[in-house]
């Protein structure tokens, strides 16, 4: 009897010990392998590309200068608006155009933009455009009606720090981004071999002026995803709608 209550006690205690390495090991490959699965992000992942979107160059802006919404203009340049030079320096001398425009409602408007000018590509990419002739060929190639690929309804707030790793998830580097550009051109070079990681929180601004806080990959995959169709991003041609900001 002795013998066998003794047996039986150390079988429940290796069962015990048993229970507990399990439960180790299964809590540690929880938080290793899911943690870095959940925290970085690949080049070709679909939270890439999302960022790579939210973060392009609008090119929707000076639409009634140069009816592309997939590229802009450089600033400054000139115009010629019926007749009448005007410098455009800013957006706001955009309005200029407009207001010229809608002197008269039955005239026949043209507008002359004097060449050579620089345009910037949704991946902030320039070319020097020589003619209208190329500058129509170029803008051919941009879809209306809000189908290019720029999601233009949500905004990073900066700085935003990232951190790129190996493929064996070793820190290969740290870098602070301030800016679109920077944001774009950072996920458009990333290598195959690379992984990338965000230091959480971040903070976004939607189309009306609220602030949402992601705190992971999920969050911001959820948050760039929901913002695609989210507003009129105005990518037409229409320059006399007012409807917008």
């Amino acid at each position: 009897f002795v013998m066998k209550k003794l047996m039986n006690n150390v079988l429940r205690a290796a069962l015990v010990v048993l229970i507990f390495s399990f439960a180790s090991c299964q809590e540690e490959f929880e938080v290793v392998g899911g943690g870095a699965e959940e925290q970085t992000i690949s080049s070709n992942s679909s939270t890439s590309i999302l960022i790579e979107q939210a973060s392009s160059h609008d090119g929707s802006f000076d639409n009634i200068v140069d009816g592309a919404s997939c590229f802009s203009i450089q600033f400054p340049y000139a115009v010629e608006v019926n007749g009448v030079q005007v410098t455009i320096d800013s957006e706001t001398d955009l309005k200029v155009i407009e207001e010229i425009f809608d002197e008269f409602d039955d005239d026949f408007n043209i507008l002359d933009i004097t060449f050579p000018v620089t345009i910037i590509f949704s991946d902030y990419s320039e070319v020097i455009i020589q003619s209208h002739d190329e500058l129509v060929s170029l803008a051919r190639d941009c879809i209306e009606n809000g189908e290019d690929d720029d999601i233009e309804c949500i905004d990073f707030v900066y700085p935003i720090t990232l951190f790129t790793f190996s493929l064996q998830n070793q820190l290969t580097g740290e870098i602070s981004v301030e800016s679109d550009r920077q944001m774009r051109r950072f996920f458009s070079d990333l290598g195959d071999n690379e992984l990338v990681s965000i230091d959480f929180p971040i903070t976004l601004v939607k189309y009306d002026g609220n602030e949402i806080v992601v705190n992971n990959n999920s969050e911001l995959l959820m948050a760039l995803d929901s913002a695609k169709n989210a507003c009129d991003e105005d990518d037409d041609n229409d320059y006399n709608e007012d409807d917008f900001t």
